[in-house]
């Protein structure tokens, strides 16, 4: 499919999208971004492109010294882990499944659910996550034990999934939670008191750009990965398997 080109704003970069049709609303959050200063080559559009909040679901564009807080969004980490058991899924009948899809129900805060009182322990090398600001910091050892391991709403899932080869695999797509949530709003702050653009970008060779980088591994750590784990580790004991290997796909 070749891109077709939407027309930019006076001294924008380019707009070539991939989408066959790009809702009003995106078009103009694209030529928003597009007219940006910090943004070089062009603007994409994917197939997917659809309105969000600052900037299009969908969107693709370049930057040479600039990091967005508001392209990035809230949920930092949001991204889909799978991991493949030892066994085929026909080793489970029925009931086993049933089994255990309740106690993933039971084990599992969903919705706006988090765990209660101080939280759930954090794994090791988690409790010294060390986030850039105090600020931050104290949010993370607020948050963190109380939100990882959760699932959170929207089109976030939790589902056992058989392959070609007969297979068992747990497939999560979740997000940071509250963690992410902490982080950008914080560095939004930060760009709209200093950042430049009207949708303000941050220079990555000052303290205030460099920043969100050190953030941001963090919350994912508080989605995906970590989530499965913590999941994992709670229902061993009451199955008889473990995973044999993981891949992961990561949105940032």
């Amino acid at each position: 499919m070749m891109p077709r080109i939407i027309e930019s704003p006076p001294g924008a970069v380019p707009i070539l999208a991939w989408a066959r049709a790009v809702p009003a609303g995106a078009v103009k959050q694209l030529q928003h971004i597009a007219s940006q200063p910090y943004v070089t080559g062009h603007v994409a559009a994917m197939p997917d492109v659809h309105v969000s909040e600052g900037v299009a679901v969908g969107t693709v564009f370049a930057t040479e010294h600039h990091i967005v807080p508001g392209a990035l969004g809230g949920d930092l980490g949001c991204g889909v882990s799978a991991v493949r058991f030892d066994f085929p899924a026909a080793a489970l009948d029925r009931a086993e499944l049933e089994r255990l899809l309740a106690a993933f129900a039971r084990a599992v805060p969903v919705g706006d659910a988090v765990h209660r009182g101080r939280g759930v322990p954090l794994q090791p090398g988690l409790e010294a996550e060390r986030l850039s600001t105090h600020r931050l910091q104290r949010e993370w050892e607020r948050l963190a034990p109380r939100h990882l391991g959760t699932l959170g709403g929207g089109n976030h899932f939790l589902e056992l999934d058989r392959d070609a080869g007969g297979d068992l695999w747990l497939l999560l797509h979740t997000g940071s939670r509250g963690v992410g949530a902490a982080i950008a709003a914080h560095h939004l702050r930060v760009a709209h008191a200093s950042g430049e653009g009207t949708l303000p970008g941050l220079r990555t060779d000052t303290p205030e750009g460099a920043r969100p980088r050190w953030s941001t591994p963090c919350a994912g750590w508080c989605s995906t990965r970590a989530g499965w784990l913590h999941w994992w580790r709670r229902l061993r004991p009451s199955t008889a398997t473990s995973p044999r290997s993981s891949r992961m796909r990561r949105n940032w």
